[in-house]
């Protein structure tokens, strides 16, 4: 988990201004013809996240949620932490982002199980 948060919060990091038009343009009418490209690319990363999380839940790792909530639970607090660094509204760095999110997080789950 710990690298799927750092792996978000680095490609923020790495590509703000793609960062910035997702988050702000992603769904402005702007994309629409390239909606099932984008659809297909994103069912692809969720088959991915669905399939580690569901090997992490039969470690015992994770608690059994279903998998929509998972998700919010750990890209959530990422995304939210993307779109205020990105306006330049946290002093937080991607460095002390990733530690901080990914101990939170796992933390949280823990508790879950």
């Amino acid at each position: 988990m710990a690298a799927q948060v750092a792996a978000y919060i680095d490609w923020v990091g790495e590509h703000p201004d793609y960062a910035r038009f997702l988050f702000g343009l992603r769904h402005a009418g702007l994309l629409d013809e390239d909606e099932g490209t984008i659809d297909s690319l994103n069912a692809d990363v969720r088959r991915q996240a669905r399939e580690w999380m569901a090997s992490r839940v039969a470690a015992g790792e994770l608690p059994d949620l279903e998998p929509a909530m998972l998700w919010a639970l750990v890209f959530g607090p990422c995304r939210h932490w993307a779109g205020s660094w990105l306006r330049d509204a946290t002093r937080t760095s991607p460095d002390a982002a990733k530690r901080q999110i990914a101990t939170a997080v796992f933390a949280g789950l823990q508790s879950l199980l």
